[in-house]
Parts: C-alpha cells; structure tokens; sequence
C-alpha cells in the first residue's frame, strides 16, 4: 500500500518562499541608489515575495545576462522555478549556482528536493546522503533522505533517518510524523499510534496531524477489533480498539473500551491521559481533571498530564491552577512547545503580559526547532505585544498569523474573527501614536492615563492632572485614572508631599511594567515619607498580591483599612486576595463592606460576581454581572464570565453565546473562540 505524505513538500516549498521573504525584509535600498545588478536581483525578490513568478525570472535572465557569474542569481531563479513546479529548470540553475559556489548548502538541499519532486529519487538520496556528512548537525537533511526513501519505498531507511533526527531531537514533531507514517506502511499500527498521540501532546496544532491519527486507527480498526476478539484480557488490545471507536464517531463506545483497559490494568498513565483529553473533547472538564490526577499518581512528572490538566483548569476559568501546572510542565521539560504555549497564555489571562511574551518566544522557538510553525503562538504573541503597548510586534505576529497555514481549515475559519478584529485594534493604535494633536476622542483611557503616570513620576502633577482628566473624558469608569486624580488632589490639600507623590507615582509607573520588586521599593521610600497615607498602601499591597506574596498584600491592606475604615480600595483590594486563596466568604464580605462605601464601582461588583460564582451562588453572581454591565456598558470581562456562566453553570447557551461574543467584541476572546471550534456556538 502507497501512503500520501504531504509533509516535506509543504515544508519546502513554503521554506523557499519563507526565504526569499526574509532577505526581501533586510534589504532597505533604493533599486536607483544601487548597481544595476544589485537593483535586478532586489527587483526579483520582490517580485517572487508578491507571487510574480514570470517577471522574476525576467528580471534574473536580465541579470544574469549582465553577471553570467553570479551565483545568487542563478540560485534565486532555481527558486523561483522550483516554486512554479518547473522542476528540469529549477535543476538546471541549482547545478549553475553549485558549480559557481560549492558551498551553498541551502541550494545543494534545495536541488535534493527538486530531484525528489521530480522522480528522480536515486539522485535525491544522492544529494542529501552528501548533505547528512557535510552538514551533520542540521536534521532537516535527515527529513529530506528520509522522504526521498519513503518515496522510493525503502521503508527501513527511512525510519532510520527520522529516528537519527529524534536522537537529536526528541520533540522533532516534523521526524516523529513522517516516523509515525513509516511504521504505519509497515502495518506497525500500534507504535504509528503511539508516536502520532505524542505529537497530538507535543504540538497539537501540526498541519494534518489529526487526519493522520484518524486515518490510522480506522484503518487498523478491524485489527484492533479481531485483537479485542482473541485477546478480550489483553489492556493494550482494548486501548487500541478504543482509538478506532473514538475516530469512528463512536465515541461512547470508546471510552467505555478505554476503560475496561483501565480495569484490566490500572497502572498505565496513557491510558487515563487518553481518557482525559476525550473528555476535555467533549467538556467534560471535571472527569478529565480527575482522570489527570490518576495519571499524575502513576508518574507526577508526566508534563502531558500537567498541560492537560493546565487547559482544563483553563476552560473552568480556574486561572491559578491552569498556571500552576503550566508551570510545572514547563519546569519537568522547558523543550516541550505545547508547555510553553500554555505558559504564555496563563500569563497572559492573569495580565503578565511580559512574561507572557517572554514563554511565547520560548514556544515559537521550540515549534520551529520540532519542524513546524504553530499559528496559535503567533496569535498569541500578537495578541500580549497588543496589551503591552508594543503595536509594532503585535502587527507583525498578526500578520504572520492570518498567513499561516492551520492545522484545520475549520479552526482557521473560526479564528479569523479574532485575527482581523486584532489587526483592526492595531492598526488603529498604530494610526493614532503617528499623530501628536488629536482630539481627545481618538485615544485611549489607558493611553493618556499612562502619559499622566510618566508626568506624575517625575513630579510634574500639573501635567499629570491633565491628562488623567483626558482619560476620564473618554472613560468616565476608568478607576486608575480616578484613583490617580485622588492622589493628585491629595497633594494639593496637603495630605501628602510631593517628594512622597513622586516615590508613589514611580512604583505605580515600575508596576504597570511588572516591575513589582522595584515598585515595592518606591512604595516603601513613600510610606517611610508619609506612614500615614493609605493609598500607598494599597498600591504596595497590589504589587505583593502579583509576586505572589499574600501575607504580605493582607497586611498593607489591614493597615490602609485601619488608617481609613472609609476608604473602599482597601476592602476591594484585601477581597481580591482573599478571592484569590480561595476564601471565599471572606472575599464577598470585604466587597460588601466596600460597596457600602461605593455602590457604584463595577469593578467591585464584578469581583464579588467571581466569589459568588466560585461559591456556587449562581443568582447572586449573575445579579452582580448584571449590576457591572448596567454600569460600565463596555466591561468586556463581566460579559465574558457573565457568558460562562450562562453556558457552563446555567445551561443557556444561547445567552452564553451572545455575552463570549460581545465580550470578544470589546476585546476578550478567550471563550468565544473555544465553544465556536468545539460547535457550541454557531
């Protein structure tokens, strides 16, 4: 039997492309401010970035005919023949440039993988056997052999050349596919399984990944069954059969196949795995959690069982156990991309947007160093540079994005929505940091409250003043810029100093950044100035509760109340934290006692709705997103949790679906996208 592999064509091909994009991007000359050969070659590059393949090659014969020895020239036109699947020409150039240049390995690949497109298989082996001697370290001349054996056949060197690439890669998703296919023209079904699951854990997002795990088990399906038949006390028999049941759609029939497994052997960890991510398919998020812990029992550093449960915790939006075990995945194995991915998006859901961006480009790094590029990280990055201020990064990754190929058409489809809406946002922050005078309309609250902090930390108050002004103009709920109007108008009754002000404006500046340690300085030379001024205080106490230092945050929270029973900030903020260690009586009490104080704060009723929510007073809770939405109309937060409650907890989804959607409107997309893909939402 021929199996069809896609895999290294896809890859190439699109690396060709990818290429000559990269040196288009480097160059910023002028064509008329070069030679005239410098001006063709660029002229040509440009062309084939935009897809104008004929007047590339026009614009390299033009050169070559003033250069017959330029070996660039006769490598970007094998390029761009290559690409046009003129494979005898594109040959023909890669020899030119080789013979004029030897030690162009990218071309000396490229012409290995223009034999393989072109049949000539013997002399594809030929090419890349040459390679793996000359450029040993890089595994991508092992793929492209061992696509040329697989090509030919030649089934045993082809599995010895993508398990070369695992030695020197274990997490080479690109090798343990193309390894996984190998096995399975070698009917070896049960360890192709084996290595597709892998990567479904590793990077669930690889480009036909789940078409290929299909295939395979309903292929092997009546195998499996007539294994089930002789051996009906065999796990590993039930475990498999349970594969071509769950890719059959009958998918009842294989959990309870997964756990008569289970019964006859309680002491594998994939098999509770397994039953744990079709769970989660199926958002059964309690029983998955459970079936992770059995797993994690068995072996506490299974990384796979941490992401698993790490995204389950996500979808009951239990933030801090979500990154908790992303965390510890990423500590057992810093390699694995999935981890990381799962790290950066924690980060991001508790607003670490640095650190979010920061596990990002870990991900990013460990994709391509696997073989493949992962459209959800880019997203993501793109989406964390979008938070942090940094529209350039954001609109970059964006783009990046929207032109990657996904893993499933279905799940770009579904994404595109939030994608173009990113770029929209971007775009127009992008629009409005070009210009310095516009009306006050055309910026963001946070925007002209971040310029006031930078004014208020270096004691210009007046200035600072202003500007808070102008983010209420915009915002009238914004409650950092009405509690810095405070400390300003503090300053001016003589409540505190402005050498204290400034100490206090310069963490709260340090803050915004995640500079929690420094800010925690500042906030300290502010309160030895003036003991007795609580807001500083409170602005501590935030800065103890991100650096995870609840005590401490309970503490200065306690003194703020105690200098000024009054002052709501004080119980909102200490209710935060106690909301935060999971206690949640007295989180409700402290929002109570504050909305005494301020009974028209949304902020403090949409975090009395999440004790309710987690204490399991359904009414109370959605009275509470009710009350913060009647308020601040654009509070995109309380839509979304607002919708989970609906969806999850109250069983109305049609509400459920109308609040994700509104929410991702005004900017938080984290579940809309989620019950799309998984059909819960149309």
């Amino acid at each position: 039997m021929k199996t069809y592999f896609p895999h290294s064509n896809l890859f190439r091909i699109k690396s060709i492309i990818i290429i000559a994009l990269l040196v288009m991007m480097a160059s910023n000359f002028i064509f008329a401010q070069l030679s005239a050969e410098d001006s063709l070659f660029n002229e040509a590059r440009a062309y084939l970035t935009n897809g104008y393949y004929d007047s590339a090659v026009n614009s390299l014969k033009k050169l070559i005919e003033l250069n017959p020895n330029s070996s660039n020239a006769y490598g970007l036109l094998g390029n761009v023949y290559h690409i046009k699947g003129d494979f005898d020409k594109a040959i023909t150039m890669y020899h030119k440039c080789i013979k004029l240049d030897s030690s162009a390995i990218p071309i000396i690949a490229n012409l290995g993988n223009a034999y393989i497109d072109d049949g000539e298989l013997d002399s594809a082996i030929a090419v890349h056997k040459f390679l793996t001697i000359k450029d040993s370290i890089n595994s991508y001349h092992f793929i492209d052999l061992g696509d040329a054996y697989m090509k030919k056949e030649d089934l045993a060197q082809a599995q010895n050349c993508f398990e070369t690439v695992i030695r020197l890669n274990h997490y080479s998703s690109l090798a343990l596919v193309n390894l996984a296919m190998a096995y399975f023209d070698q009917k070896r079904y049960t360890e192709s399984i084996d290595k597709l699951f892998f990567v479904r854990n590793l990077d669930d997002w690889y480009p036909l990944l789940h078409e290929r795990l299909s295939g395979v088990s309903k292929f092997a399906e009546s195998e499996f069954e007539e294994w089930v038949e002789k051996e009906p006390k065999n796990s590993e028999a039930h475990y498999y059969y349970a594969f071509s049941l769950w890719y059959t759609n009958e998918r009842g029939d294989a959990i309870d196949e997964l756990e008569t497994a289970i019964e006859l052997n309680n002491k594998v960890e994939k098999y509770y795995l397994t039953k744990a991510i079709w769970l989660h398919n199926e958002e059964e998020y309690e029983e998955a959690i459970e079936d992770c812990k059995q797993c994690l029992a068995l072996d506490p550093d299974n990384w796979m069982c941490h992401n698993r449960l790490s995204l389950c915790y996500s979808y009951l939006n239990d933030r801090g156990n979500a990154l908790k075990h992303s965390k510890r995945s990423v500590e057992i194995d810093p390699l694995v991309p999935q981890s990381q991915l799962l790290l950066g998006e924690g980060y991001s859901a508790n607003e670490q947007f640095k650190d979010a961006i920061e596990s990002l480009k870990k991900a990013l790094d460990n994709t391509i160093s696997a073989g493949v590029k992962n459209p959800v990280v880019y997203l993501d990055l793109a989406i964390s540079y979008y938070k942090n201020g940094d529209y350039e990064n954001a609109m970059q990754n964006a783009m990046i994005s929207k032109n990657m190929k996904f893993a499933e058409q279905k799940v770009k489809k579904d994404l595109e929505y939030e994608i173009n809406q990113l770029i929209s946002n971007i775009q127009q922050k992008m629009d409005e940091n070009k210009y310095t005078e516009l009306p006050v309309e055309e910026y963001s609250a946070f925007d002209y409250y971040k310029s006031g902090i930078k004014y208020a930390a270096k004691g210009e108050f007046e200035k600072a003043k202003s500007k808070f002004k102008d983010a209420l103009k915009v915002d009238s709920l914004y409650m950092a810029a009405i509690n810095s109007l405070d400390i300003i108008n503090d300053i001016i009754n003589e409540q505190i100093t402005q050498e204290t002000a400034t100490h206090l404006f310069n963490g709260i500046a340090f803050a915004n950044k995640n500079q929690d340690a420094t800010a925690i300085d500042e906030f300290t030379k502010a309160i030895k100035l003036n003991p007795e001024y609580c807001k500083t205080y409170v602005e501590r106490g935030v800065s103890y509760f991100y650096k995870g230092e609840y005590d401490n945050a309970i503490s200065d929270f306690n003194k703020t109340i105690e200098i000024d029973p009054n002052y709501d900030g004080g119980y909102s903020t200490r209710g935060h934290v106690y909301y935060k260690i999971g206690q949640y009586e007295k989180a409700i009490s402290d929002f109570n006692k504050a909305l005494e104080i301020n009974p028209e704060a949304p902020g403090i009723y949409y975090n009395r709705a999440l004790a309710y929510l987690e204490n399991g007073e359904y009414d109370n809770a959605l009275n509470d997103f009710n009350k913060a939405i009647d308020i601040n109309p654009k509070y995109a937060d309380a839509y979304h949790d607002r919708g989970y409650l609906y969806y999850k907890k109250l069983g109305e989804l049609d509400k459920g679906c109308a609040d994700f959607k509104k929410a991702c409107e005004l900017g938080n997309c984290n579940n809309y996208n989620y019950v799309k893909r998984s059909g819960g939402c149309r």
